[in-house]
């Protein structure tokens, strides 16, 4: 927008000073004389993005006084891209919590694409990210005494390194570690999806009769479970 109006405001100019000398080709009413020649071409008026240059010649009357009277001619410039500064893109949504249970943190974010600086601009000021707490039920409780020397070599640690469970129990819904960890990054899941939600664990034959059910709730819910005809 703004290059337009540069290139209008000389052309406009440039039909003024057209004018001028249609109507007036002897310069002032009663006097004599001729055009000088044309003077050097201005600087562009503006120092990147659209400009006007200009130049301009005077009307000499016949005994050789350069009178004010003058006539212009105006044509548009552009040197370089003025620099664009970057500005923020709108708030993204929250992310997941950081912890299946407790007291964690979750995190949003944004983008300086809005647009992004240009020709040297300036990137944009503040956070790109955002935190906020973000509280889940509570976690299950520490088993007393919990002996680390007799989880074997391939089970999972949880992260307080208090104890661990199986790694069939890493990521199947159930809250199994006293800090929840077996239930958090979970990017693979048995099966390509998660079974169901995250519960506590069930000590004793209760908790495996409660994971089966699950899984053939799940199971049944995608389809995958056909009824026999």
């Amino acid at each position: 927008m703004r290059e337009l109006k540069m290139a209008l405001t000389a052309k406009f100019l440039q039909v003024v000073s057209l004018v001028l000398v249609w109507c007036c080709p002897q310069g002032l009413p009663g006097a004599m004389g001729h055009w000088a020649e044309w003077g050097a071409t201005s600087m562009c008026s503006s120092s990147c993005d659209m400009g006007i240059q200009t130049r301009i010649r005077h009307w000499v009357y016949d005994n050789g006084t350069v009178s004010d009277f003058t006539n212009s001619e105006h044509a548009t410039c552009f040197l370089l891209p003025c620099p664009k500064n970057g500005s923020w893109s709108d708030w993204g949504m929250f992310g997941e919590c950081s912890v299946a249970c407790g007291t964690g943190m979750r995190v949003r974010r944004r983008d300086c694409n809005s647009p992004p600086p240009m020709d040297g601009g300036l990137y944009c000021k503040g956070e790109s990210e955002q935190e906020e707490e973000c509280v889940q039920k509570p976690c299950p409780p520490q088993p007393k005494d919990f002996d680390m020397a007799s989880c074997p070599q391939r089970n999972f640690t949880c992260e307080n390194g208090l104890m661990c469970v199986a790694e069939s129990e890493r990521c199947d819904g159930t809250l199994h570690c006293s800090d929840g960890s077996d239930e958090v990054r979970c990017w693979r899941f048995r099966g390509g999806y998660r079974i169901g939600h995250v519960h506590y664990s069930h000590s004793g034959s209760s908790h495996s009769v409660y994971t089966v059910l699950t899984v053939f709730v799940a199971i049944l819910s995608h389809g995958l479970l056909a009824a026999p005809h």
